[in-house]
């Protein structure tokens, strides 16, 4: 991890670079986001409020992809829709874990019931 200094937060000294007193990393603000056990995303924000270090991996584009298009159908009621979601988050068990512990307890309730609403109607449709 790099993270580009500002001009008053080191010094040239023989030739290598010496932190001075106005590096105040104690007073930063680091934030980390979570998928199940794994990082997906890092950032940190300085004493002055101002944006230093981002940092994301591709999972986690991926991730607020699936996200959003959950929570798009939930908000259209499309109970079609959200089972094919969900039978695809299935396969991976992990992202499957990570999006369902990122909708809230109603969300998932609900979302819950269409879908098991959904299932049976197209049972019976089979039959």
């Amino acid at each position: 991890m790099s993270i580009k200094l500002n001009s008053d937060e080191f010094k040239s000294d023989g030739g290598k670079a010496k932190q001075t007193w106005n590096l105040q990393l104690k007073q930063w603000k680091w934030k980390t986001l979570f998928e199940g056990s794994k990082i997906v995303a890092i950032s940190a924000v300085d004493q002055n409020d101002a944006k230093r270090f981002v940092w994301r991996s591709d999972a986690h584009d991926e991730f607020i992809a699936i996200l959003t298009n959950i929570k798009q159908l939930y908000r259209a009621k499309d109970a079609e829709g959200l089972v094919l979601a969900l039978d695809e988050l299935g396969e991976s068990e992990e992202m499957y874990d990570a999006i369902w512990s990122a909708l809230s307890a109603p969300e998932r309730r609900e979302i819950k019931e269409l879908s098991t609403v959904e299932r049976k109607a197209q049972k019976e449709e089979k039959q």
